[in-house]
């Protein structure tokens, strides 16, 4: 770190002998919500803490800005922003932040910019004291990064004692030369001025609008557009808003001229015939219900599919209906890809109710895959089928087998290629050209693009540039992944759009995911909340675009490999269930295209039938009550206490030499997401001259039920566990040993099931069966129902 310090220090002296600076604030702040301002929940959009929480007001910083505090002996914190802003290498930028002290004294505390791997950073030392608002800039030369991407943090660490406040963090150029290099990526393609909100060929010539946003002229107040025979005017409303209106053109394509100002501005559209869309019956955000009738033997009927996307037939369980235009047989319970308009089918056999509805697209990340660990059950063809291939309608990516492949593409599921979002980004040809787009691989529907930080603006153009360079065959689809905050920017609006105009079905998708933090239901609630303040501020740059893009939650639960369940006295199968509620009804998700679970391949086989028992309740039957509710779940069972040992050996028996301590590594190793509380707490059990065991008692069983206890240790031996008066049957044993760079510690993880007698009962843990001097690490303990095949 001295040697790149001592190179920084000196490359900075070089340059500003030959650049001339201009004063700080001059050019726009190159960051995200420097002034971290509160637009949802508790924190300031574009910035993450990483497991310790600091104090943050929303006000009373830096001209009423927002602020961080940090205060607390013996702590330290990292606020951190990923991503959201690009350097030119060698060219000069300030970095600026106000701080205020009072009586603060730390070990470290900086304000630092840093490059994608930490090897390169620039950093503003914070000194202690006591201060009223004070700044600090200096200015600094741009580093190389891999992928232009960038970070800024505050890193306090080792506080001994007082308070540090710091409001209005920035970096900027800092020369003219740095701000025309630093925005020069943006001749690739202009700042859009008009962007389509919706997909532009999916327009019914019945009710034709096409809906835009203005960024252009804020003094514009109206442009004036035509089509074919229709020449006419529109007005721009609040925050953009432009409804072209094209009725009374006849179905077709047709290129819109719209004239904004001195700007003429092209946009294609296409117009399909006419049809009246039936009222239909809100079951809720996912499920609509278009069509209920009755059908006689070898009779036949209509229904309006009112847009492109999935529909779902509920009919007597022998009856089966051939679509017009479709190939395979309908039966119950199966979903269909259809285009939007007016069908018509015939009951090939059977007759009865017949009850048609338009449901949300339902996907999972990926078929016939993971967990990628040794010992675990796998997602294999025969699981797929049994429990996933009725429920899921997209898989994104495929581990089966050929063989296997070639039986999934029997059914009404579609199947997605993994594009990496880099390969388009980069693509220096005229043409890119992806497998998941060869009409060769049939078992293909297409691509996901995997994934795009809308934070950060120079990949956006850059992606956007190349769009256009993807070949997309008839009946193929895209899928982009986007990731972090939704920034109200022309760009941001306009790489929607591109997006889900790339063909007819394509979308995006963001990716949310909610670690397991709190017992606590009323805190868990306000943490799901982040989902719907997602969709507002999604549709406050793009409004009205809910269904074309859709929301992928996370539930990997593999210990060990990459899990979200992080805390083990909270059971995270009842945060997927409030995440997947609050989809179903928030008004902020009303007519939702896509929900998706992500990590399939971190799952071990009970959370993924959790995952769909979920989206059989909430998609496919249309329903707003809690499933975790309806199966006697609760968010905090209660059935162990300081299940961490975040404090020490409380609600702990111990015999022997039982230690609290931390891991050396920082508790990485457990390979948990987004952790909110520190995992590096433990206690060891040394093995003396007399065994050692720690024990407790589970509360709150239901007789007759079946539980599951998970445990992860580290160092030597294996732990013994004993359960009074009940069978305890081990499941899984999964070891893995130490790898240099990779995994610092030889850890294991065990299951182990049982079926409750009562509703106590004493749980021991031991190490009587090792020999003298072996040290066993436990980092947790967990208590949760099982639910059987």
């Amino acid at each position: 770190m001295k040697k790149m310090l001592s190179f920084t220090v000196g490359l900075l002296a070089a340059v500003l002998c030959a650049a001339e600076t201009v004063k700080p604030g001059t050019f726009p702040n190159l960051i995200s919500n420097g002034k971290l301002e509160l637009y949802d929940g508790t924190f300031p959009r574009s910035w993450r803490y990483v497991r310790t929480e600091p104090g943050y007001q929303s006000s009373g910083g830096f001209e009423d800005g927002g602020r961080f505090i940090f205060t607390g002996s013996k702590r330290s914190f990292l606020i951190r922003q990923d991503w959201t802003f690009n350097l030119i290498e060698g060219e000069l930028y300030y970095l600026r932040a106000k701080i205020r002290t009072r009586d603060f004294k730390a070990a470290r505390a900086i304000v630092t910019v840093f490059n994608n791997g930490w090897t390169r950073e620039f950093s503003l030392k914070i000194p202690n004291g006591t201060s009223e608002w004070t700044s600090l800039e200096q200015v600094f030369p741009g580093m190389p990064s891999k992928s232009d991407y960038y970070s800024i943090a505050v890193l306090v660490s080792g506080v001994q004692s007082g308070e540090l406040e710091v409001s209005d963090i920035a970096v900027e150029p800092a020369t003219v030369r740095a701000k025309e290099r630093s925005l020069e990526y943006r001749k690739l393609i202009p700042v859009p001025e008009l962007v389509v909100l919706g997909r532009r060929n999916q327009l019914q010539a019945a009710d034709a609008v096409l809906n835009c946003r203005w960024f252009g002229d804020k003094n514009l107040r109206q442009l004036s557009y035509s089509a074919g025979k229709i020449s006419r005017q529109a007005n721009i409303g609040v925050n953009g808003l432009v409804k072209l209106d094209l009725n009374g053109l006849e179905p077709g394509k047709y290129t819109v001229k719209a004239q904004a100002g001195e700007k003429t501005i092209a946009l294609p559209v296409e117009i399909k015939p006419a049809f009246t869309p039936a009222k239909g019956r809100v079951l809720n955000n996912f499920h609509t219900v278009i069509s209920e009738q009755q059908v006689k033997a070898g009779g036949s009927g209509t229904f309006v599919n009112p847009r492109i996307g999935w529909v779902l037939f509920a009919l007597p369980k022998d009856m089966v209906l051939r679509i017009a235009g479709y190939k395979k047989a309908v039966k119950n319970g199966n979903v269909v890809f259809l285009p939007m308009g007016s069908h018509s089918f015939k009951a090939e056999k059977g007759s009865g109710a017949v009850r048609i509805s338009a449901v949300a697209e339902t996907s999972i990340y990926q078929l016939g895959a993971g967990p990628y660990l040794p010992v675990l059950p796998k997602h294999d063809w025969a699981f797929a089928k049994k429990y996933q291939t009725d429920i899921v309608m997209s898989f994104l990516g495929c581990g089966l087998k050929g063989a296997d492949t070639t039986r999934f593409r029997a059914g009404h599921q579609k199947l997605y290629a993994h594009c990496a979002i880099g390969e388009i980004i980069k693509c220096k040809g005229d043409k890119y050209n992806h497998p998941g787009m060869n009409p060769k691989y049939h078992w293909w529907d297409g691509f996901f693009a995997d994934e795009l930080t809308l934070g950060t603006e120079k990949p956006i153009v850059f992606f956007i540039r190349n769009l256009d360079k993807v070949a997309i065959p008839a009946g193929r689809d895209v899928l982009t992944y986007i990731t972090g905050h939704f920034p109200d920017t022309p760009y941001v609006a306009e790489v929607f759009s591109r997006c889900i105009n790339l063909s007819d079905y394509s979308r995006v998708m963001l990716e949310v995911y909610l670690p397991s933090t709190y017992t606590d239901e009323a805190r868990a609630e306000k943490q799901v909340k982040k989902l719907a303040n997602v969709a507002r501020n999604i549709n406050e740059v793009c409004p009205g675009v809910n269904p074309y893009w859709g929301l992928s939650l996370c539930h990997s639960n593999v210990a060990l490999s990459f899990t979200v369940d992080n805390e083990p006295e909270a059971d995270h199968r009842v945060l997927l269930d409030m995440q997947m509620r609050a989809i179903a009804t928030d008004p902020a998700f009303k007519g939702i295209g896509l929900i998706n679970f992500w990590g399939d391949n971190y799952s071990d086989l009970e959370r993924t039938r959790w995952v769909m028992d979920l989206m059989r309740h909430y998609v496919i039957e249309g329903k707003t009550t809690s499933l975790a509710a309806e199966r006697g779940l609760k968010l905090g069972p209660g059935h162990l206490r300081n299940a961490s040992f975040r404090d020490g050996l409380k609600e702990w028996q111990t015999e022997g030499a039982v230690t609290p301590g931390r891991s050396s590594d920082g508790g990485r190793f457990l390979r948990r997401f987004n952790e909110q509380k520190d995992p590096s707490i433990m206690v060891t059990l040394d093995r003396t001259d007399k065994p050692a065991s720690a024990a407790q008692k589970i509360r709150n069983l239901v007789p007759g039920k079946d539980y599951k206890i998970r445990v992860v240790t580290t160092g030597a031996g294996r732990l013994a566990l004993k359960l009074d008066g009940t069978e305890l049957k081990p499941a899984i044993r999964l070891e893995l040993p130490a790898i240099p760079k990779k995994r610092p510690v030889f850890s294991c993880y065990d299951e182990y099931v049982f079926t409750a007698a009562k509703t106590e009962a004493m749980l021991e843990l031991n190490n009587e069966a090792m020999p003298k001097g072996t040290k066993t690490n436990l980092h947790y303990v967990s208590v949760m129902t099982s639910f059987k095949d």
